[in-house]
C-alpha cells in the first residue's frame, strides 16, 4: 500500500475472542509494557553473554562512546588465529 505521505485519518481496531476479566488463565497481559517473564529472560540473556564473553560484552547504547570503533570479541579462553 502505497500512501505517499498522506495522514491517516481514521484507524479501526477490532478485538476478537475476549473473555471476562479472570478468567484468563494468564491473566491480563500488558500491551505496552514486558511482563515479568520477558524481564527475568533479558537479564538471564545478558548474564550469559557477559559469562562467555565478558564483562563489557553488553550494554546500554546511552553509555557508549559516540566515536567510531572496531572491536572484535571473543569468548573468553579462546585464543588468537593464526
Amino acid at each position: 500500500m502505497d500512501w505517499k505521505g498522506r495522514q491517516v485519518r481514521l484507524l479501526g481496531v477490532t478485538a476478537t475472542r475476549l473473555q471476562p476479566a479472570g478468567r484468563s488463565p494468564a491473566g491480563q497481559l500488558s500491551l505496552f509494557s514486558p511482563g515479568p517473564d520477558a524481564k527475568r529472560d533479558l537479564a538471564r540473556t545478558v548474564d550469559t553473554i557477559q559469562q562467555r564473553f565478558g564483562s563489557d560484552a553488553i550494554t546500554r547504547a546511552s553509555l557508549l562512546d559516540p566515536s567510531p570503533r572496531r572491536t572484535v570479541r571473543r569468548a573468553k579462553g579462546e585464543g588468537r588465529g593464526k
